[in-house]
């Protein structure tokens, strides 16, 4: 810029043609040298011993001097030209940009009109600083039920409930928005047909250069299908965490690849973990303990192997002590390429459910028992009324038979074999008669003769009696009586001959010798004093071991087949349980619990 001053100056300069005035000023300054050497001097002569001597140095400052000046005037002349040059460009430039700038505009208007009339999801409505609706697009018409020219000019409050509108609600969103630069609600809003919507609600402030508010942007979403969807899934979450909760079934997921463990609410209560803690798979293996370890990846690593599902269960220790049963089963996911990326399964507390069963079991085993015990009762039932009606009708001969036998004993004869005969016949009266009296005492046995009894005395005695058939029979014997077990209330003799019995049958079933154990313990868990008695002999077959308690089987060359119904019956009279677990070719175990309970 230049001043009123200065301008018919600069004027000139920008006109003036350098071609025609450098000679000008050359012969303009020729004149002026010979003007001015001409007043100086006052002849020629002068002039020329001046120029020669003294004044040269004159002559020269006059000569830089005009250089000094033409330079100038040539470097303001190209100032002057580049600075017409740069305005013009200038001019060109901001002329070209402004243009540019008003098509941009253009374009971006045309633009913003087509992404605001192509977006169908969200309504978006501008309105002034008051509230008025100033514009608004197609997805808002669609949302709202109203035509655009019915809208533009109305209070944004139109899509208010009415006790919204009484409480201000619409004014208050506005002193929000202006407040916090930007305000966002969920609510119920009204469509032109009168129904309700609920709506995402965004408002954001618009200013202007000056940074003034002339208005606003509201921005609402139909969000009523997705509350739904939210409300109808929460809903299926509290059901499948109720339904978790009563089958005491947990869930949980394991992404492999970043060590991220979710767990059901239920998972939490069956481990007894503070819902507050974060899982991850390494704090669920500290839970479980050495043995569940092994167990769990024993049933993981064959799942892998053969591409199944795998399921383990889990004797689980709460950390408030309580023993739990835990069934586990999951899925493995895997990349294509075989790298395992997910885990997902269920954990459930069966502890109620094994006890149940195991409930069941007993009960069951009671009732087989039971069943057995009543068939067994029916049959000696039988065999007692049988026994009633002949045991007079044989005993009455078989009594003569013996004393007719003993008369002609006493006789003098001569005769060895009729004396050998004699004997035979009293022997096998004798038999005949203790067979009679035990099948009598089967059917019908004497009454318990009760007293305080040592059951490890009765055991050691009868141990140590048969210490000498073990011996001979090439059996080793061993035996182990605990020193804690009581007395108890029992018949001491049949007591003494049940054990005898059942030792005596481990004998006879290890005719090329064996090992022979017998072992006498407490069971404090059932207050029971158990009897073990194991050998290594030829052991029972299974279908005989139903049959072994019934009077007269045997499968041994002699006996009459009475000795362990007998046994039976004596340790079923003092309450106890008896258990024969055998196994053909490898031996038998014979298992007595006698109730202590009671018998102080």
């Amino acid at each position: 810029m230049t001043d009123s001053n200065t301008r018919p100056i600069y004027n000139f300069f920008e006109k003036l043609s350098l071609d025609k005035f450098i000679p000008l000023v050359f012969l303009i300054f020729l004149l002026c040298l010979i003007i001015l050497s001409v007043i100086t001097y006052d002849n020629i002569d002068d002039f020329k011993n001046a120029y020669n001597h003294t004044h040269i140095f004159i002559v020269l400052i006059s000569i830089f001097a005009f250089v000094v000046f033409v330079f100038s005037i040539l470097i303001f002349n190209k100032l002057i030209k580049d600075k017409n040059e740069s305005e013009r460009i200038l001019k060109m430039s901001y002329t070209d940009l402004k243009n540019n700038f008003e098509e941009k505009i253009r374009e971006n208007k045309g633009r913003f009109g087509l992404i605001m009339d192509n977006i169908k999801d969200y309504a978006i409505i501008t309105l002034d600083e008051n509230g008025i609706i100033k514009n608004w697009n197609k997805a808002a018409e669609q949302l709202k039920g109203y035509k655009k020219e019915e809208i533009i000019g109305k209070h944004f409050s139109v899509f208010y409930k009415k006790e919204d509108i009484e409480k201000k609600e619409p004014e208050k969103n506005l002193e929000l928005t202006r407040m916090q630069g930007r305000y966002e609600r969920e609510g119920w809003r009204v469509k032109k047909d009168g129904s309700l919507f609920m709506a995402d609600i965004i408002f954001s402030p618009l200013y202007n250069k000056d940074g003034d508010l002339n208005g606003y942007i509201k921005v609402t979403r139909d969000i009523t299908e997705r509350k739904k969807a939210e409300e109808t899934l929460r809903i299926s979450e509290k059901q499948l965490k109720e339904a978790q909760k009563i089958a005491k079934l947990g869930s949980w997921v394991w992404n492999v690849i970043n060590d991220d463990v979710i767990w059901s609410e239920e998972m939490y209560y069956i481990f007894e973990v503070k819902h507050e803690k974060t899982m991850t798979y390494q704090k669920y293996l500290e839970l479980l303990g050495e043995e569940n370890k092994i167990q769990r990846q024993q049933a993981i690593d064959e799942a892998i192997k053969n591409g199944t599902s795998f399921h383990y269960y889990l004797n689980y220790k709460t950390p408030s002590g309580r023993n739990k049963i835990l069934s586990s089963r999951g899925e493995i996911e895997k990349e294509p390429g075989g790298k395992i990326i997910r885990m997902v399964g269920t954990v459930m507390d069966i502890t109620r459910i094994k006890m149940v069963e195991e409930e069941l079991r007993e009960t069951n085993e009671r009732l087989i028992i039971m069943q057995k015990e009543l068939i067994h009762n029916e049959k000696l039932a039988a065999l007692g009324r049988f026994s009633s009606g002949i045991a007079h009708e044989i005993r009455n001969p078989l009594a003569n038979i013996s004393a007719l036998a003993q008369l002609v004993s006493k006789a003098k004869i001569d005769d060895e074999k009729m004396k050998k005969h004699l004997k035979y016949i009293l022997v096998n009266s004798d038999i005949a008669n203790n067979i009679i009296k035990d099948l009598l005492h089967f059917a019908s046995p004497d009454d318990l003769v009760l007293e305080q009894i040592s059951i490890r005395d009765i055991v050691e005695n009868v141990v140590n009696s048969i210490e000498a058939r073990c011996l001979e029979n090439k059996i080793v014997l061993t035996k182990q009586i605990g020193s804690d077990i009581p007395e108890i209330q029992a018949d001491k003799v049949k007591i003494e001959n049940a054990l005898l019995n059942f030792i005596s049958n481990a004998i006879e079933a290890m005719p090329v010798g064996g090992n022979l154990s017998v072992k006498t313990y407490l069971d404090k868990t059932h207050n029971d004093i158990v009897i073990d008695i194991i050998d290594t002999g030829q052991g029972i077959p299974a279908e005989n071991i139903d049959k072994i308690f019934e009077p007269f089987f045997t499968t041994k060359a002699s006996g009459t087949g009475l000795g362990l119904g007998l046994a039976y019956q004596t340790i079923k009279s003092h309450s106890g349980i008896l258990n024969i677990i055998s196994e053909p070719g490898k031996g038998t175990n014979v298992i007595i619990k006698l109730p202590i309970k009671n018998n102080n």
